[in-house]
């Protein structure tokens, strides 16, 4: 019945005339992507490339209050995709930079500025960046809310790099990378993860941190939008299910100079700008993890099925912080979760690895063997409260992202004070019969 649906809607839309839009993607504080359409004919339409489009900047969370919120949204014209709806119509997709409506200066809480910023650091050290994300999500049925939570006996397959006999999710992720080529994002490759309904899709190495944060977003927007069409809720929640793996954004940086050598190894062994570069991103971990980790679930990944707990680096080992792959090309920040705000979290974690490079920081001993039992070595931070007090007492963290960090801060206490007043379904079962 779907399919004759969809065949009667196409003929039906075959008498409409298309459209063709241009659409303003702005940025918020938490990372989360709001669009604008406007339609050819509208005289924001012509005007949109050179002037921007005013937005509401107070109800983008964290960007800006209700007393001062015309803002523009400034097209970036490095950073525009195509795509076409279901009916044909053509979105001419921009990121865009925000800028104060009546100043027209950019706004302190842009986050695609600070990675500009970023950029160009790099630039004027003779440093070319290039991030390789592995973007993991669960995708959940629709029926586990019906049948799973009442029925909990229930199974679903699960495996890593399920064979193509039982992957029944492999035509949706076909899709979603076929997507994904569409817009130029390459993928190095997709498989089944070890959870239930847990994907991988990773990201061929993107260059510029702008760019690299721009993909992440774009790609859980793709993601979500083609799961639901198969009837999937993808989540990039850190840890849905309490006994199974949790899902990870572990990011892969290449430094190179302007000669194209990749300054973390030479000889096949890591150089002393790979060395001070972890020594930096070790050095700031724990002041960042409210941006690397930024949710209350974020805390129950860390510490299990190879997601790091102790601020740790060590040769193949994916138990550690930051791996050192064997092909000893890239060096892996394994901490960081889906939920992030890519914009913020690769900023603070590139500027933490070149404040390390600046000052010509040894990192501590590599480790060798699982880090989990080890109660010798610093840890992460435990909790949201922990990661939340780490990055309010942090003046690095404040003096190196500006003053959107105030705003982070602010939305994170309120996401902290909602958390700590609701009852939990835990609560409920432990206690509510107890005597």
């Amino acid at each position: 019945m779907c399919h004759h649906l969809t065949l009667c809607f196409c003929i039906f839309a075959e008498e409409v005339t298309r459209l063709h839009y241009k659409v303003a993607l702005v940025i918020d504080v938490l990372g989360g992507a709001h669009f604008l359409y406007i339609p050819e004919g509208s005289s924001d339409y012509v005007e949109f490339e050179k002037d921007g489009v005013g937005v509401d900047g107070s109800s983008l969370p964290g960007i800006s209050r209700v007393e001062d919120s015309d803002i523009i949204a400034i097209p970036d014209g490095e950073s525009k995709y195509n795509m076409n709806n279901e009916l044909g119509d053509l979105y001419d997709i921009y990121f865009t930079y925000l800028l104060d409506k009546v100043t027209r200066k950019p706004l302190d809480t842009d986050v695609r500025r600070i990675t500009s910023l970023v950029d160009k650091k790099l630039k004027e050290l003779g440093y070319i960046l290039y991030i390789r994300p592995e973007l993991e999500f669960y995708c959940i049925p629709e029926e586990y809310y019906n049948e799973t939570v009442l029925a909990p006996s229930k199974c679903y397959i699960t495996d890593y790099m399920l064979s193509i006999d039982k992957d029944s999710y492999l035509l949706l992720r076909s899709e979603i990378v076929s997507a994904l080529n569409r817009l130029g994002i390459g993928v190095r490759y997709h498989h089944h993860e070890n959870g239930p309904g847990q994907q991988e899709i990773e990201i061929s190495p993107v260059k510029t941190a702008k760019k690299a944060a721009d993909v992440i977003t774009l790609s859980r927007i793709i993601i979500s939008k083609i799961s639901r069409e198969y009837g999937f809720i993808a989540t990039f929640m850190p840890k849905p299910f309490s006994n199974e793996a949790g899902s990870g954004l572990h990011m892969h940086f290449y430094l190179k100079n302007d000669a194209g050598e990749n300054v973390f190894y030479k000889d096949g062994e890591l150089t002393d700008t790979g060395k001070y570069f972890i020594a930096g991103v070790l050095k700031h971990a724990r002041e960042i993890s409210l941006i690397t980790n930024p949710t209350v679930n974020s805390y129950k990944r860390l510490g299990a099925h190879e997601a790091p707990s102790s601020i740790s680096w060590g040769f193949a080992n994916r138990t550690a912080m930051i791996r050192i792959p064997a092909s000893k090309k890239s060096i892996e920040v394994r901490n960081p979760d889906p939920m992030i705000n890519p914009y913020l979290a690769i900023a603070a974690i590139v500027f933490a690895g070149l404040d390390g490079i600046e000052r010509e920081e040894d990192p501590p001993q590599s480790i060798t063997g699982s880090t989990y039992s080890r109660e010798d070595i610093m840890k992460l931070p435990r909790s949201f409260e922990e990661a939340l007090n780490e990055l309010i007492n942090s003046s690095w963290v404040r003096a190196t992202l500006g003053r959107v960090v105030e705003n982070y801060i602010e939305l994170k206490r309120r996401e902290y004070e909602e958390f700590s007043k609701s009852v939990t379904d835990w609560e409920i079962k432990k206690y509510l019969t107890m005597f």
